[in-house]
């Protein structure tokens, strides 16, 4: 009997092997697979005839962006959303009746600007949570505007200088360090992102022309190459890895959306059937990038597997509802947030990825069999009766 129940596991072994064989074969990684994502939407609390949008998300799925009625001059709003929501206004610093969220951490803060109004840049503000705090401004400065944030709480964006002219900022612990500009004879800078290594990425221009930068303590700020036959590039987000995404423009502005290796190298990535120019907005510590294109429904996702993908494409009967325009940010659990339309009215949305179906129970059954295998293999003792 010993023996009969060796060749039995041995012929139940054989057949999971060959499954699971062909599952590598047919199924290489679950991440080649078309992922499939659900569709929030945030909310629109602002009233009918405005909109909101998603500019950043946080590991844990924490949300900012903005949102307005009707009337987006005197009553634009800054939020911050985590599931179930409702979202949470945050308002303005004192005086003003305009605020924007920009970015977000794991802890809740937000980096952001508010201002008198919609046409004005106004001032840098942080917000811990519970109290939104104005960074103020570099020496002589009167403007100052904040898009990023690390986990550290590592502001970064631009302020005037003394001249008048936007220079990058990183803001830490209450002192605002400007990070000036590159040294080919550029005379603007803003920083648009910084990682937890507090390594900062951004534009600095000339009169007629950007280039993207990278920034740290160490080097300072350095120009990020060009795609051949372009002349104008900003960065927009970077990873853990130091990977960063963003745009890069041609002489005939055309604009491209690409993607800076860590070795600085920069690649384009393309462009959907139907689209003329795309831009590059997020970045996760995977490599997944997100952005946005000139497409009706123009939010997409890219990955060095599966090269550009329409998200409209990967929400199932979603799209009975919803037209997806842009995606502006990924986490590490590959959430996804940006903006779209909801029924005809633009809302904020976040994309959570959900387990491709066959693929899933595919791999779950050939884990079941190979469960039953290891059972029957070291399970003698289970099949005593308890004392």
């Amino acid at each position: 009997m010993k023996a009969l129940l060796t060749v039995k596991t041995t012929r139940r072994l054989a057949v999971v092997r060959l499954l699971l064989l062909w599952l590598t074969v047919a199924f290489p990684a679950v991440s080649n697979a078309a992922q499939a994502y659900s569709v929030t939407g945030l909310g629109q609390p602002f009233g009918s005839g405005g909109g909101t949008w998603a500019n950043s998300i946080s590991d844990n799925g924490y949300v900012v962006g903005g949102g307005a009625s009707s009337d987006a001059t005197s009553s634009t709003r800054g939020f911050l959303w985590q599931s179930p929501g409702p979202m949470q206004k945050l308002g303005t610093l004192p005086g003003d009746s305009y605020s924007m969220a920009y970015g977000v951490n794991a802890s809740g803060h937000v980096a952001g600007n508010s201002a008198i109004n919609f046409e004005s840049a106004g001032q840098a503000f942080w917000f811990d949570g519970t109290t939104m705090t104005g960074l103020g401004f570099l020496s002589g400065g009167v403007v100052s505007k904040a898009f990023g944030l690390n986990e550290s709480d590592k502001v970064v964006g631009y302020s005037q200088d003394g001249v008048g002219n936007a220079t990058a900022f990183l803001w830490s612990a209450g002192t605002m360090q400007a990070l000036g500009t590159l040294p080919s004879g550029t005379i603007l800078s803003t920083a648009y992102a910084i990682n937890d290594a507090g390594v900062v990425v951004g534009e600095a221009a000339e009169l007629a022309t950007s280039k993207a930068f990278i920034w740290d303590s160490v080097n300072g700020a350095r120009s990020l190459e060009f795609l051949s036959g372009h002349n104008d590039g900003s960065a927009f987000d970077v990873n853990s890895a130091s990977e960063v995404v963003g745009v890069n423009t041609d002489t005939g502005t055309k604009v491209r959306a690409v993607l800076w290796d860590s070795a600085g190298v920069v690649h384009n990535l393309g462009l959907l059937p139907g689209a003329i120019e795309s831009e590059a907005y997020g970045i996760n510590d995977l490599g997944v990038v997100v952005g946005g294109d000139d497409r009706a429904g123009g939010a997409w996702v890219y990955d060095s597997t599966n090269g550009l993908r329409d998200l409209n494409s990967l929400i199932g009967n979603a799209t009975n509802t919803w037209q997806l325009t842009a995606a502006s940010d990924i986490n590490n659990a590959g959430q996804i947030v940006g903006k779209g339309f909801y029924n005809g009215q633009q809302e904020a949305f976040l994309l959570t990825p959900v387990p491709e179906p066959s693929t899933s129970g595919l791999l779950g059954s050939a884990l079941l069999m190979t469960a039953s295998v290891r059972r029957r293999r070291c399970g003698c003792s289970m099949m005593r009766p308890l004392a």
